[in-house]
């Protein structure tokens, strides 16, 4: 209690005052989501907030409900190869100590959501400085798909939370360390991986903070191999149950299944002007697996994996481009639309909209034009954004001799190019926390702001 304490009086007045503006929006919201629950269920409706109908979030609470029931890892009776237990588990535990409600589980994502952006301070005052990494902080909280994840059954407030704990934990090390800590870090590593399986290729991601770090190289190279070590070889166990349970020893089913039909199916329809569902058939035909669900047991993974880096190696000068070309979305989304189809779906109105990048691709510019005004919220969003990355240009130009720029950079194209052709608002969250860093960064462009103390 003493240290949330003085963590709290170590903030200026002015950010605290900020801080708790947040705090109350989220907690109001939060209230909101619980009113709008209770008229869906007198509605009738089967699949009510803050579980959103179809796709991942239902998936989660299915197997929260199967752990809890004392079923294992299944959905519809069905081992889960497809996910992995972080998360579920996550939402299980907080079920289970209010009672088997989801919105414990949404207000400890809250909660998550604030630590998340004192970590964000932290980082900031250690590779740039405290006034650059409040802002940051700020920046991440009031950001509206961060405020929308954090009030649903999704995994990406968590993963967040780990990520920033991760490389907080990783940017105090020093050379004296006890050797507890990179082992603390690599468990909490591995468990970003249990939330999200992508993070089984993340692990370049998961040691560039260490490469910062004002220590002789040797022992940076000894912390990333314990890192490297314990992060990898927690996973194991749920390999070697996966091993026993489909014959294959592999974490996940998702990298083949998303290389397969997601990766090369927008690739190849891109390529041959054809649909992605008719694509999809093609490779269901000459693969002999079908989508979703033999695609997502991991029996099939071996195959899919041949099956795709044949396609990759007949092909990999186009698809390198393909991907290259198709990643960048995953900077230029809009929040703003990602949070607000999330409000959409969960009262049952999805919305539409017409993808900018696809109306430039095939030349249509008035419809390009209009996606900037229509609707006119648009034009606000975006407005706001071009703010936003016009700082971060120049907190990459201004910094640009810095190793802490290099590794925010880093860490923000490796996860862009992770991404790749899913390229979306969504998925780009946890890159978030470094593109506001260094937006805040580039604030030090204005000298008045440079020279004023924020203390």
């Amino acid at each position: 209690m003493g240290k949330i304490k003085s963590i709290f009086f170590a903030m200026p007045l002015w950010y605290r005052w900020v801080f708790g503006a947040l705090l109350v929006c989220y907690i109001s919201a939060w209230i909101f989501t619980m009113h709008l629950s209770a008229v869906q269920k007198e509605k009738g409706v089967l699949v009510i907030m803050p579980v959103l109908a179809n796709g991942d979030s239902g998936e989660y609470a299915s197997l929260s409900t199967s752990i809890l029931s004392g079923q294992g890892f299944k959905i519809d009776g069905v081992e889960e190869a497809f996910r992995t237990p972080g998360y579920p588990s996550f939402i299980a535990l907080t079920r289970l100590l209010s009672g088997g409600s989801y919105f414990t589980t949404t207000l400890l994502q809250i909660f998550l959501v604030f630590v998340s952006g004192i970590l964000i301070w932290r980082i900031g005052g250690i590779i740039f400085s405290s006034r650059t990494g409040m802002v940051a902080s700020l920046v991440y909280m009031a950001n509206s798909l961060v405020f929308a994840s954090s009030l649903i059954i999704m995994s990406e407030t968590l993963f967040v939370f780990l990520l920033v704990l991760g490389v907080y934990l990783s940017l105090k090390m020093k050379v004296d360390s006890s050797w507890y800590m990179p082992v603390c870090i690599g468990l909490i590593f591995a468990f970003a991986t249990y939330v999200r399986p992508i993070g089984i290729l993340a692990l370049p991601l998961y040691l560039a903070p260490l490469f910062i770090l004002k220590v002789p190289v040797k022992r940076v190279f000894l912390y990333a191999l314990v890192v490297a070590v314990v992060s990898i070889g927690a996973t194991v166990p749920w390999m070697i149950k996966n091993k026993e349970v489909s014959g294959v020893f592999s974490f996940s089913s998702l990298p083949a299944s998303n290389l397969v039909f997601y990766y090369i199916s927008n690739f190849m329809a891109s390529k041959e002007g054809t649909s992605v569902d008719y694509q999809r058939q093609v490779i269901e035909k000459a693969s002999g697996v079908t989508f979703p669900t033999q695609a997502e047991d991991l029996a099939y993974s071996p195959t899919l994996i041949d099956y795709g880096t044949t396609i990759l190696k007949q092909n990999f000068s186009a698809y390198a481009r393909y991907h290259v070309v198709t990643s960048w979305p995953f900077l230029f989304s809009s929040y703003f639309a990602a949070a607000n189809d999330i409000y959409h779906r969960s009262v049952g109105r999805p919305v539409v909209f017409q993808s900018t990048w696809r109306s430039l691709s095939s030349g249509d510019w008035r419809a390009v034009a209009m996606s900037f005004v229509n609707p006119p919220w648009k034009f606000t969003d975006r407005f706001f954004r071009l703010t936003l990355f016009s700082f971060f240009l120049i907190g990459l130009w201004m910094h640009r001799k810095s190793k802490a720029m290099w590794f925010c950079l880093f860490s923000i194209l490796y996860l862009m190019f992770l991404v790749g052709p899913l390229a979306q608002a969504r998925f780009a969250l946890p890159a978030i926390p470094f593109i506001a860093l260094l937006a805040a960064a580039g604030l030090d462009i204005i000298p008045q702001w440079k020279k004023t103390s924020l203390n």
